[in-house]
């Protein structure tokens, strides 16, 4: 089972769940679903794959 954060040189990169691809872990590549404890909570889809699942032609 690979890790869902890894660290970079760029930074700490995410795991999308959908196509599996480590992006890094800001608003670019993911969306924000807003905090817990003070902490950012951040959609399991990176961008590219939420609007294809979510927002895609029906």
């Amino acid at each position: 089972m690979s890790k869902i954060y890894i660290n970079t040189e760029l930074g700490t990169e995410k795991r999308c769940t959908c196509c599996g691809d480590y992006y890094p872990l800001d608003t670019d590549f993911f969306y924000k679903n807003g905090t817990w404890r003070g902490k950012a909570q951040w959609t399991a889809h990176c961008k590219a794959c939420f609007i294809e699942t979510y927002r895609g032609d029906k």
